[in-house]
């Protein structure tokens, strides 16, 4: 690979190369010995301005970045290159302004030529292609930060929502412990099946408030996991209500007052 001058851009290419390990040959006309620290430093070689058509013969790719106000390839010797390499391509990267490589060396067969203008095109077709693909991002982004929220206000509410379920397994379980020596007619299934009911009216009864705590909490909507530990007592600092258990009726209480 041809480097064509030694300027700042030239240091920048030759940095870009030797990170891909390519090796490059540098040459320049009025800065030969900066083209040899270039060269030194980036594993490169150093070569006079005059072996220029030489070197052309003998490249594939060409970097031209001088501070030249002429072109310094120009068509007509060009041409005369393009017969020596009998048919090989070559690529010319153009990176200098005003340009180094003449523009009619686009009309040589087996002459590519990029330069600044072919560049800026490459880079707003990649800027309008990576602004699409934010955009997509972005929507990607928001969609998965809603579920996360989402999530996160439910995490909120789920130690409320395990403690009241907890809760109602619980007074499921006292009550029917309280009322064991009322069912000596019930075998072992029928036992069973009244605690399976039990637990799922207990379950019904909490479910349309188990949903809109979560909605409410999602919504950002506070206040309604405090109420709820407060209604409930549910947090383990609350002291009971005195006389708590006095509206609950006994099974035999609701015979008497039915007799």
């Amino acid at each position: 690979m041809l480097v064509i001058g030694a300027g700042e851009t030239a240091e920048l290419t030759a940095r870009a190369l030797a990170a891909r390990g390519v090796d490059a040959v540098f040459i320049a006309n009025r800065h030969h010995d900066r083209a040899i620290g270039i060269a030194q430093r980036f594993g490169g070689r150093a070569v006079r301005f005059e072996e220029l058509p030489s070197l052309l013969a003998a490249a594939d790719i060409v970097v031209s970045s001088t501070s030249s106000p002429h072109n310094v390839v120009e068509h007509d010797a060009l041409s005369e290159v393009m017969t020596e390499r009998e048919g090989r391509p070559l690529l010319l990267v153009d990176l200098a302004v005003p340009r180094d490589i003449s523009p009619a060396c686009r009309d040589l067969t087996g002459v590519t030529v990029h330069d600044m203008d072919d560049l800026q095109s490459l880079v707003e077709r990649n800027t309008s292609s990576r602004m699409g693909e934010a955009a997509l991002a972005e929507k990607i982004l928001r969609s998965e930060l809603a579920q996360f929220q989402e999530w996160l206000a439910a995490q909120e509410v789920t130690p409320t929502v395990a403690a009241l379920r907890g809760l109602a397994e619980e007074i499921v379980t006292r009550t029917l412990a309280e009322n064991e020596s009322r069912w000596e007619s019930l075998n072992d299934a029928d036992r069973e099946r009244m605690r399976v009911m039990a637990s799922a009216i207990a379950r019904r009864i909490l479910h349309e408030p188990t949903l809109r705590l979560k909605r409410s909490a999602a919504d950002g909507v506070s206040g309604h996991v405090h109420a709820l530990r407060e209604l409930f007592g549910l947090d383990p600092e609350t002291n009971p209500l005195e006389g708590a258990d006095a509206e609950v009726t006994e099974l035999d209480e609701r015979r008497r007052a039915r007799g």
